[in-house]
């Protein structure tokens, strides 16, 4: 297996634990936060996760669209891009 698949798997098996360390801290963010999450996402589910973040992260950001699946990254760089110039523009 190529390296990068061997990186990626050892970060899924210890994604769950490392999240559960970390669950109590998400409702002391204190500074602006935007959840970036598209609606067609088939690995992390939409509503699950946008729900998640609106119940633990302090007025969290939902920014949403259709058509890029999981990959937000690789696909709306431009995007993302936009999201952060507002947010550095509020400040």
């Amino acid at each position: 297996m190529p390296k990068f698949i061997k990186v990626a798997n050892d970060e899924k098996l210890a994604h769950t634990e490392a999240l559960i360390e970390i669950k109590d801290d998400w409702s002391m963010i204190n500074i602006s936060a935007v959840h970036m999450h598209c609606m067609d996402d088939w690995i992390a589910p939409y509503e699950a996760n946008v729900s998640w973040s609106q119940e633990h992260i302090p007025n969290v950001r939902i920014e949403e669209w259709e058509g890029d699946s999981h990959l937000l990254p690789n696909n709306v760089y431009d995007r993302i891009k936009q999201v952060i110039m507002k947010m550095i523009s509020q400040q």
